[in-house]
């Protein structure tokens, strides 16, 4: 049957679509059905390679892997029947996924079979490397939407990691290596919208003293060892942490340090936070999108919290997630 038809994609959770996240448009041509992939608009954090699936009327097959950089990716590729539906595997819960108008309307009847014999080709670009293939079928494995890029970003935590001296501030070339590392982890259109530095009132930070005391409360010792910050503008005390310093937090939080959002917050704004309400909350510093609320979601942090309480567009504060000491 003659296919030509666009494709809308949709990100999902758990079966339930949360927003738009790009298309899919498939057409014939000489007995062949060209298709091209395109994911956009999501957060900077998502980064990586990730399966792409195509389906028709011979059941499910894995046609090649997509790399989202920044929130974006597009493929090319060549299907020898009708595509009825796609979806491309971001982690177990989180897919971006969508259907042919063809399987929508009952046109096309999903055959069960446990062989699938959809064949499928992604289209070479003329730049590309000869052996472009082997490498595709060694990136077949999923990856963890958490471990993406991690040796880059242990790296750049073993970087964070170097001692310095927090009387003295920071060089000129140290000020200026921030914006390289943002335009590295962020769209653009991210970059210009997001500022700098959360503005900070001077009055309200204090300094670690400079000899440290013991004390038999946890949270009280982390008090004086760190440095301390008021970041809602009201009596509530945070202390400031960089990923080198999850020692502190329990075996089974210390995986965070290779968590891709809370990264991506840490490199655009130099540090995260650690505070004690009725449970301990670490934060990422970000702005409010809806878009960055559901990609926080994704990796782990469910809240989000501003000076004055109401999170609107555009308004910075921080992604929190509870974790345990």
């Amino acid at each position: 049957m003659y296919q030509k038809e666009i494709i809308y994609m949709g990100l999902f959770h758990d079966q339930v679509k949360e927003r738009n996240a790009g298309y899919l448009k498939v057409d014939e041509r000489d007995g062949m059905y060209r298709v091209e992939l395109q994911v956009k608009n999501m957060s900077g954090a998502v980064t990586g390679n990730f399966p792409i699936r195509l389906q028709s009327e011979a059941g499910w097959q894995e046609a090649d892997v997509l790399a989202i950089k920044e929130g974006n990716g597009k493929w090319n590729g060549r299907a020898a029947e009708p595509v009825l539906r796609a979806e491309i595997i971001l982690s177990d819960a989180w897919k971006i996924k969508g259907e042919s108008r063809l399987a929508a309307t009952g046109e096309r009847k999903e055959k069960k079979t446990d062989t699938a014999v959809l064949s499928v080709q992604p289209e070479k670009k003329q730049d590309e490397q000869p052996d472009r293939m082997e490498e595709t079928a060694a990136e077949r494995e999923r990856p963890s939407i958490e471990a993406v890029r991690p040796e880059v970003y242990r790296e750049r935590v073993r970087e964070a990691a170097k001692p310095k001296n927090l009387a003295e501030p920071e060089t000129e070339a140290e000020t200026e290596a921030a914006p390289v590392i943002r335009a590295e982890s962020m769209s653009s259109r991210q970059a210009n919208r997001m500022p700098v530095k959360p503005p900070v009132k001077a009055e309200r930070i204090s300094v670690k003293p400079e000899h440290t005391p013991l004390y038999e409360n946890k949270w009280e010792q982390l008090l004086t060892t760190y440095e301390q910050i008021h970041p809602y503008g009201d009596n509530r005390i945070y202390v400031k942490l960089a990923p080198k310093d999850f020692i502190i937090l329990r075996e089974n939080y210390q995986h965070l340090v290779n968590n891709s959002f809370l990264l991506h917050g840490f490199y655009n704004y130099r540090y995260l936070i650690l505070g004690k309400e009725k449970d301990f909350y670490l934060g990422v510093p970000g702005v409010f999108y809806e878009r960055e609320k559901m990609v926080a979601l994704m990796f782990g942090f469910e809240a989000f919290e501003c000076e004055g309480g109401e999170a609107e567009e555009g308004k910075f504060g921080y992604y929190l997630r509870k974790v345990e000491l």
